[in-house]
C-alpha cells in the first residue's frame, strides 16, 4: 500500500499559483507540507529530503468540504431501491469508492449526515487509520427522523413529546431485506 501523505516525508510544492483560504491569489508560491499539514508558504522555499512537485502553471486551492453527504447512498433517482438490493459488503465497497472519488475531486473533509447499518462509521474509522483513501470524515451514524420522514427507511423514527415539548420514542423499523 502506498504511504499516506501523513506517513510520507516532507512534500514541497513549487511554483504554483495559490489561492489561500481568504481568497487571496498569489501568482507564484511554494508550499511545504509535513505530516499532512501545510507548515510554510512563501515565494521560494527549500526543504532537505522533501519530495518536490513542480506545479508551474497550475493552481493550488484549499481543500473543499462537503457539509451534507450520504456516503452509503448511491447518487441516483432511487437510492432506497439500490440500498435495499445490495449487501452490506457492497454498500461498504461502494461507499469507499465514493470517498476516494471525493478526495480526488478536492474534497478534504466530508460530513456524512446519516448512513445505513453503521457502514459510514466504519468507513470513517478506516479513513482515519489510513486503511482506505478518503477525506476527513465526520459521520453522524444512523438518521433520526420523524415518523415517515426523510430517511425513515434506513434510520430511526422518533415521535411524541417530553417535558420540554418534544417526545422521543425511538422506533426502529425492521431492517430492509437485503440480497445475500
Amino acid at each position: 500500500m502506498t504511504p499516506s501523505i501523513t506517513e510520507a516525508g516532507p512534500l514541497l510544492i513549487t511554483g504554483a499559483r495559490l489561492v489561500d483560504a481568504r481568497g487571496v491569489v498569489h501568482a507564484r508560491a511554494d508550499v511545504l507540507v509535513r505530516a499532512g499539514r501545510i507548515v510554510a508558504i512563501d515565494d521560494r522555499l527549500e526543504a532537505e529530503e522533501a519530495t518536490i512537485w513542480p506545479l508551474e502553471g497550475r493552481t493550488v486551492t484549499p481543500g473543499l468540504m462537503n457539509a451534507h453527504a450520504h456516503v452509503c447512498l448511491e447518487p441516483a433517482a432511487d437510492p432506497e431501491a439500490i440500498l435495499r438490493d445490495e449487501t452490506l459488503a457492497e454498500t461498504a465497497v461502494r461507499g469507499a469508492r465514493r470517498l476516494r472519488e471525493a478526495l480526488v475531486a478536492g474534497v478534504t473533509t466530508i460530513r456524512d449526515v446519516g448512513g445505513a447499518d453503521g457502514v459510514n462509521i466504519a468507513l470513517a474509522g478506516l479513513v482515519e487509520r489510513g486503511e482506505i483513501p478518503g477525506p476527513r470524515m465526520l459521520a453522524a451514524g444512523q438518521v433520526i427522523t420523524m415518523t415517515g420522514g426523510h430517511g425513515y427507511w434506513f434510520g430511526v423514527e422518533a415521535t411524541g413529546r417530553t417535558r420540554c415539548g418534544t417526545r422521543y420514542e425511538p422506533r426502529s423499523r425492521p431492517a430492509p431485506p437485503r440480497s445475500r
